[in-house]
């Protein structure tokens, strides 16, 4: 097992007089040049516009690592001190070194020192607690090559993990790496999240390597466990850095160059790698936790991944994540979804000691699918999807040609028979009384008697003349009298051609004109008469009703009238 302190390439400033050994010697750094020297990357976080909102107060950051010197000014009062799962691997009496933690530790809730805490380093979370709970030894320790040989060790972080969660932790930060992982510890990571603890761990230094079958550098545990944080590393230019790994389990990144932070007896050290990356995001954790304690861990990394800025053009890629997390972001974020929660629910949703895979795994079933009838059935789909489309596209020409010839139709000028002429044809058949317009003359052969009876009033038409025959009396009653006399005027003469005058009666003739009674040289023909086609008599009826059995006996006699009329007198009966 090669567990180990996720860092490279250390460079220590002392506070003191030496340096240890095989460390790079440097200058002794002034307190308050450490502080200017942090100023880019918490500009980079945005931390000056988080604090207002928050700082971590109340929340336990348990730091999984080498320990942590609690005596180191930028942290005394802040540091408590767990259990050691290293115990055994170094000699006895010798003291562990806590650099890698200590360094870790100052990141995420350093507070300063002197007035104003203005000097030394500050957190990103400055008024968070840390647990120390030492799961790893330094490089350098005499027992490193024990400690990751010896079994009794392998699932030292999985009891790292369950022993903070225990201890109350909010968020655990895992700045380690392992190539292998065991079901312990996934049981362990599934564990804290079910208590709702936010798991935090570095992406891994390997990516300078050639990567790996599927294109990526290696997996490092525990970042790659679902659900934890896998955070990679950023240069000065907000690129990925070079060591850092990028695989899919990537999901932030933040800066990891150039890191100054504290380290035991009061030192500071600067560095890079992932596991500084991975502090400073658990720093931005804390905050969110400390402003919204009873936020699920799922909200927690989606006010991180949300909230991130310089953001890749794809919104996401392996190197990256989701982009450089962002203090002031996420806490923003975090305030717009801290009404939801995405806890699960049941007897067995939240079970932290049931392992993922606890039943045995049976065989794998192997499904082997014949291309050849893929193929087939995939171009008869296209065919029909072809088919229908057409036949969308033939409805719609029809139903457009169909409009089209509609508009014309109503467009085009109406195609009408010409007006029926007044004057009927001879021999036409015999005309019905709707057929005789209301202003014809009326042509009364001599020797058809007028009914003028009360009951039945004469229609004269207006300027009509109505001539008597010589051999008949006129019986002018008392309702007919008003019309007698009446004459036409004799400009209106119609000359209107035998068989074609409109009579008001059906199956008349036009026979000659009545004579004229007394006259010397003969019979004197019928005056004409004039019909106003416009202005009908104001005493007129328009047509005298004669039942249906009454004109039907008429046709088959060949007289118009009843016998029993008495308009010519007795001498016509």
């Amino acid at each position: 097992m090669a567990l180990k302190a996720v860092r490279c390439g250390l460079a220590l400033l002392l506070a003191g007089a030496t340096a240890a050994t095989g460390m790079l010697a440097a200058p002794p750094a002034a307190a308050d040049d450490v502080r200017a020297s942090q100023l880019p990357v918490l500009r980079t976080l945005q931390v000056a516009k988080a604090w207002p909102t928050s700082r971590g107060e109340g929340v336990l950051v348990a730091v999984l690592d080498s320990g942590v010197d609690p005596t180191h000014r930028d942290l005394a009062g802040s540091v408590r001190v767990g259990r050691d799962f290293t115990e055994g691997a170094n000699p006895p009496g010798v003291e562990p070194r806590r650099l890698h933690g200590t360094y870790m530790a100052s990141l995420i809730a350093g507070h300063g020192h002197g007035p104003g805490n203005g000097d030394g380093i500050i957190g990103v979370a400055p008024k968070a607690r840390i647990l120390s709970v030492r799961v790893i030894l330094e490089d350098e320790e005499p027992g490193f090559r024990v400690f990751n040989s010896a079994e009794r060790y392998e699932n030292v972080v999985a009891e790292g993990i369950r022993y903070a969660v225990d201890q109350g932790a909010d968020v655990i930060n895992m700045s380690i790496s392992k190539e292998l992982a065991t079901k312990e510890e996934r049981a362990a990571v599934r564990y804290a999240i079910g208590k709702g603890v936010v798991l935090v761990a570095a992406a891994g230094n390997d990516g300078a390597g050639e990567p790996g079958p599927d294109g990526f550098a290696p997996y490092s545990y525990p970042a790659a466990f679902p659900g934890v944080v896998s955070v990679g590393a950023a240069d000065r230019g907000l690129r990925r850095a070079t060591f850092s790994n990028f695989n899919p389990s990537v999901l932030v990144a933040a800066p990891g160059v150039d890191i100054l932070g504290a380290g035991p007896n009061d030192e500071y050290w600067v560095g890079r790698g992932t596991s500084q990356a991975s502090a400073l995001v658990s720093g931005v954790a804390a905050l969110i936790k400390a402003k919204y304690p009873d936020m699920s861990p799922p909200l927690v990394v989606q006010a991180l991944t949300a909230g991130a800025s310089k953001r890749p053009s794809a919104g996401y890629d392996t190197g990256m994540g989701f982009g450089v997390v962002n203090a002031a972001g996420a806490l923003a974020e975090a305030a717009r979804i801290s009404r939801h929660t995405l806890r699960a629910g049941g007897k067995t949703a939240a079970d932290p000691a049931r392992p993922v895979a606890a039943a045995p795994a049976g065989p794998v079933q192997v499904v082997h699918r014949d291309r050849r009838v893929i193929t087939i059935y995939t171009g008869v789909s296209a065919a029909a999807t072809v088919g229908a489309l057409s036949c969308v596209v033939v409805i719609a020409l029809i139903a457009t040609r169909v409009r089209r010839a509609s508009a014309a139709a109503l467009d085009a000028p109406l195609d009408l028979p010409p007006r029926r002429s007044l004057d009927a044809p001879p021999h036409a058949g015999p005309p019905t009384n709707r057929d005789v317009p209301l202003h014809g003359d009326l042509d009364v052969p001599s020797h058809m008697a007028l009914d003028a009876s009360p009951h039945a009033p004469l229609d004269v038409r207006p300027h009509g003349v109505l001539d008597a025959p010589p051999h008949g009396a006129l019986d002018m009653s008392p309702h007919t009298a008003p019309y007698a006399g009446l004459e036409a005027p004799p400009h209106a003469t119609p000359d209107m051609p035998p068989h074609a005058a409109p009579s008001m009666n059906r199956d008349v003739p036009a026979h000659a004109a009545p004579s004229g009674a007394g006259s010397p040289d003969g019979p004197e023909p019928a005056a004409p008469r004039h019909v106003s086609p416009f202005a009908p008599h104001p005493f007129a009826p328009r047509e005298a009703a004669v039942p249906r059995e009454r004109r039907a006996r008429h046709r088959r006699t060949g007289n118009p009238y009843p016998a029993d009329s008495d308009i010519w007198g007795d001498s016509d009966r």
